[in-house]
């Protein structure tokens, strides 16, 4: 072979690697664009989620302040039969306001919540109450029924025990100042009017699937977003209605 045609064949095996290398990269720089755009179509996602649940804890605060309207007392975190034993929960009363009357109407109040006639509709994915970022996170099959929404009971809240109500102008730290409904980590039945958070368990139990934090919807229908980092006492002192607190700025 004469060195014309020797300095051609390098020259073709150089054209080959050349084509080679810029084919994986090609190849690489199209697996990332791929993955950039997977991410912000996720991300995307994510903050359609986190904006749908802040919306749905806006309505959940509104359907609170109907509910008043039209009784002249907030709902109580469950109602109660003649010997005091749990019925039904705040959740449930509050489905008129929630434009799920039939569903309402279905449902036996005489009866208790996990009575053979009510407890068909445990299993009902009722969607006022449910978070999406946590339906989206749920494997395929898990139960969507289940809600993360929650009041916070006790005497010093504005869900005190039962056969007591709050009026309107018990808040005297005002209605933007204190808590109607918060997110939670675990989830409960829909219809459960015993698994509500407490003073004592607030802190330990508050949580969400969104990053870094949870929301918290207020009485004047304000939905605020509240950090991970959010102490016991702050979140005590706005879940009370007359303790003289004021609500930072959050999100």
């Amino acid at each position: 072979m004469n060195e014309r045609s020797e300095e051609n064949g390098r020259g073709a095996n150089r054209a080959k690697t050349a084509v080679g290398v810029w084919g994986v990269l090609g190849v690489l720089l199209a697996g990332l664009a791929v993955a950039g755009l997977w991410a912000a179509i996720q991300g995307g996602r994510e903050a359609w989620r986190r904006a749908n649940c802040a919306v749905k804890l806006q309505a959940i605060a509104v359907a609170m302040q109907a509910y008043c309207y039209e009784n002249g007392v907030l709902p109580p975190a469950y109602t109660v039969d003649e010997a005091g034993r749990p019925l039904h929960s705040w959740r449930v009363l509050i489905l008129p306001h929630l434009e799920s009357s039939p569903l309402y109407r279905e449902i036996r109040l005489d009866e208790p919540w996990d009575s053979e006639w009510n407890s068909r509709f445990h299993s009902l994915p009722v969607s006022p109450f449910a978070c999406p970022s946590r339906v989206a996170a749920l494997p395929n099959g898990a139960p969507v029924a289940e809600t993360t929404y929650s009041v916070v009971v006790g005497d010093e809240t504005a869900f005190p025990g039962a056969g007591n109500w709050r009026k309107r102008e018990d808040f005297t730290d005002g209605l933007s100042e204190t808590l109607a409904v918060v997110e939670r980590k675990m989830p409960v039945c829909w219809m459960d009017p015993t698994q509500e958070l407490t003073l004592e368990t607030l802190a330990a139990e508050v949580g969400s699937e969104h990053s870094a934090g949870f929301y918290a919807a207020f009485f004047d229908g304000s939905v605020r977003f509240l950090p991970s980092t959010t102490d016991a006492a702050t979140l005590n002192a706005w879940a009370t209605v007359a303790g003289d607190e004021e609500v930072g700025e959050f999100e």
